[in-house]
């Protein structure tokens, strides 16, 4: 979790190791980043910014922060409290 100097709101910042990296790795990496600032749907979490270190060593990718945790998460809860998702909201999520 990272802070905005400029305004105070709150991002995640996602750091690459890009030191062992292939060649073609790393432009994996950077094709990613580039999907992810072209996506824009409520339902995915928003891009920001990309930068790498001074060294060059590491790739950052800055992007929104979810309050309500992951998908990942959802089910887990769910799992545990025995609470399976409705066909509905599976459809929701979905689509």
């Amino acid at each position: 979790m990272v802070k905005s100097e400029k305004d105070h709101t709150h991002w995640v910042l996602k750091q690459i190791d890009m030191k062992t990296m292939t060649f073609d790795e790393r432009l994996r990496v950077k094709e990613e980043t580039k999907l992810l600032q072209c996506l824009n749907h409520p339902n995915i979490i928003k891009f920001k910014d990309h930068f790498k270190d001074k060294k060059g060593l590491y790739w950052n990718t800055v992007m929104e922060h979810a309050d309500g945790g992951d998908m990942a998460k959802m089910i887990l809860e769910r799992k545990s409290n025995d609470n399976p998702f409705s066909e509905d909201e599976i459809l929701d999520y979905f689509t």
